[in-house]
């Protein structure tokens, strides 16, 4: 089949959404304590550090939260009020850095993993590792009573996607609602297609435009199967609303390079 590039999607930026950008990540990097402050993700935020120094992707999932202690009232910088996950802090363990563990593997990742449940009371969540990459999923999280319950992931229902030509934007919708309507909760596509100096827009289309579909597949392996067609490497989050039904499924770029290698090309000479 000939292959064909899956468009970035643009970043996610909804406030009942956010979580700190690279740059907070960066700075992260530079603190001898390598300490993810309080955040109301914090292993989103782990896992956006470990990728720059690394330069291997990892996916990160949110839970649906149910207890009152996961969620807690908020004010944004612009002043206004909303809810998010219940802010928490924990120490990276030393072992997590190049300089110490020169390759990122499912046993290291695990210790972070690890760490963060040892440190926190917040959702606990396990690894599994693709030819993609590693990703972080949701594994327990409390009941209204407080106690931990077994959770299933959005991305491990397993759901049909009707083999069809479309575009790959229209192909990752397709996944999207796929498990929306198998498991009734609102997984919602988020990004745009980055169109410029192309032909006229249907011309367009057409030209990236594939036969793809997903028979009883588990939907992480889906989305997967749908990424191997593209040329460059991709990575998401998926964030859900403490307050509503609803996650986004934010899927971008990669862009693969490790912080050291980034320091590198900023370096005087």
């Amino acid at each position: 089949m000939r292959r064909h590039a899956v468009i970035a999607f643009v970043t996610l930026i909804v406030a009942n959404f956010a979580i700190p950008s690279f740059v907070c990540a960066e700075s992260i990097y530079a603190q001898r304590s390598r300490v993810i402050e309080k955040t109301p993700r914090p292993l989103a935020v782990a896992a956006e550090l470990l990728q720059k120094l690394y330069g291997t992707p990892i996916t990160y999932e949110d839970p649906i939260l149910i207890w009152h202690g996961d969620i807690e009232r908020t004010q944004y910088p612009t002043g206004t009020w909303g809810i998010l996950p219940t802010s928490r802090s924990f120490s990276i363990p030393i072992e997590a850095t190049p300089d110490v563990t020169p390759l990122l593997d499912i046993k290291l990742l695990n210790k972070v993993i690890d760490a963060y449940h040892i440190q926190t009371d917040g959702p606990r969540f396990r690894v599994w590792k693709s030819s993609f990459g590693f990703h972080i999923i949701p594994a327990q999280v409390r009941a209204a009573d407080g106690h931990f319950v077994e959770v299933k992931p959005l991305l491990d229902v397993r759901i049909t996607v009707p083999t069809a030509k479309r575009t790959p934007g229209q192909h990752f919708n397709a996944i999207c609602e796929a498990v929306t309507e198998t498991v009734g909760f609102k997984l919602e596509a988020f990004g745009a297609f980055a169109v410029s100096g192309v032909p006229p827009i249907q011309e367009y289309l057409e030209s990236i435009s594939f036969e793809w579909g997903a028979t009883d597949m588990v939907a992480r392996e889906a989305v997967l199967n749908l990424l191997e067609h593209s040329l460059t490497i991709p990575n998401w989050m998926i964030l859900c609303d403490p307050t509503k039904p609803v996650c986004v499924f934010n899927l971008g770029p990669f862009d693969g390079q490790r912080h050291s290698d980034r320091e590198q090309k900023v370096k005087p000479k």
